[in-house]
């Protein structure tokens, strides 16, 4: 990783820390813990994970997932095992990270849009956005930036930094981001191990599954020749 990248992981683990604070507060509240137990997870998950993991893993270690599993833990077992969970949760994220498993997820993006409306007046590139007013979030547009990708309508497994938004961001990052990887990789890997090359029967051609907010493939027909 060069020394750029490190600084913008280091202040992007800060930034997501602070923006948990609330999260992990609230968490530490339901599991009847100090505080600062949800605060200290908060700069293990974002912070330390930034530095080491990337931004692939930081982004991984939402307070969403963090609380739905820490609370549960502490709940049903007490808070003895909760700063070993911490640690594991952190050393998943530095894998992930390190792995970069997520190279297709920015290529094919899964969720076409998020709707949101402005909380005040601003000025965002150059538009006047009114308090109110209803913004549609085109995440497949993020991730295909030029501004943040290069050739970013090409698909490359070794693209590095791959910063794209696929599993949302911060708070909202998708919870079950990390077993979308696992399955991912799964799938491949063992698809490349039971065939040999593939081919579309004749004729046909991939049919979208219709619908405004998520991408999908109703099917496909493929003639799998056995590896």
């Amino acid at each position: 990783m060069t020394p750029r990248a490190i600084v913008r992981n280091v202040l992007a683990g800060i930034t997501t820390s602070l923006a948990m604070v609330p999260e992990v507060v609230a968490f530490a509240l339901l599991a009847k813990v100090n505080p600062l137990v949800g605060l200290y997870a908060a700069v293990i998950l974002g912070f330390v994970t930034a530095a080491f993991g990337g931004r692939p893993g930081l982004i991984s270690g939402g307070a969403g997932s963090l609380a739905v599993v820490s609370v549960a833990l502490v709940v049903n077992h007490g808070v003895d095992y909760l700063f070993a969970c911490i640690i594991l949760m952190g050393v998943f994220q530095l894998v992930f990270g390190l792995c970069r498993l997520g190279r297709f997820i920015r290529y094919v993006t899964p969720i076409h849009n998020m709707c949101r409306a402005a909380t005040r007046d601003v000025e965002f590139g150059g538009k006047q956005i009114k308090q109110g007013d209803q913004l549609l979030l085109m995440y497949s547009s993020a991730n295909r930036d030029p501004e943040q990708f290069d050739r970013p309508e090409e698909f490359d497994v070794t693209r590095d930094p791959n910063l794209h938004l696929a599993f949302g961001f911060g708070t909202h990052f998708c919870i079950g981001s990390n077993l979308a990887r696992m399955e991912i990789r799964i799938f491949f890997e063992e698809f490349l191990r039971r065939v040999g090359s593939w081919t579309p029967v004749p004729g046909t051609a991939p049919v979208e599954m219709p619908n405004a907010f998520v991408y999908g493939l109703k099917e496909a027909m493929l003639v799998l020749d056995p590896a």
